[in-house]
């Protein structure tokens, strides 16, 4: 019976994740992708998730607007399953996006209460100088959180990432 109900949450994270996109510049054609990683381990923002498992990922992209699907689900049954939606736009190097992150850890993936959801729905926005990319995220809404007075916390972070180029790779 587990078995069957991880085939089926593969299946439904491989079939969902086509229609998410990723990061996207102002072209005038259409792109896609579709891929599915194997890993070891899953850890989240210092959480254990989950030990071996598989994250299918889709995107799809459109004049600087993406939508990207991401996935992961544990080969144990015990392990978390999750399904990221992103949807952004960017130009030159300025992006935006919105990412609704659902866990498998409470309410059914169609419940959105403002106190009891399985959603953490996440703002970004950054800008890519291209030697430092600097980006803002908040969590706005959902499983957030809840400060001492009982307002939402808004968990924030700020990421700094210096891509560079060695030995034909991008680093």
């Amino acid at each position: 019976m587990k078995t069957k109900h991880v085939k089926l949450g593969v299946l439904a994270m491989v079939f969902s994740s086509m229609m998410l996109p990723s990061k996207a510049n102002a072209q005038d054609k259409v792109e896609a992708s579709v891929g599915i990683d194997l890993v070891s381990g899953y850890i989240w923002r210092g959480q254990d998730l989950g030990g071996v498992s598989l994250q299918p990922s889709a995107s799809v992209a459109y004049k600087g607007f993406s939508l990207e699907a991401w996935g992961s689900v544990g080969i144990e049954s015990k392990d978390d399953k999750e399904l990221d939606l992103t949807l952004g736009y960017s130009t030159g190097g300025f992006s935006v996006s919105i990412t609704d992150y659902w866990f498998n850890s409470g309410p059914g993936y169609f419940h959105y209460g403002a106190r009891n959801t399985a959603h953490f729905p996440q703002g970004q926005i950054g800008y890519d100088f291209g030697p430092l990319a600097v980006n803002w995220y908040t969590n706005f809404a959902g499983a957030d959180g809840w400060n001492k007075k009982g307002d939402r916390a808004y968990s924030s972070y700020i990421s700094l990432a210096a891509p560079f180029k060695l030995g034909g790779l991008d680093w």
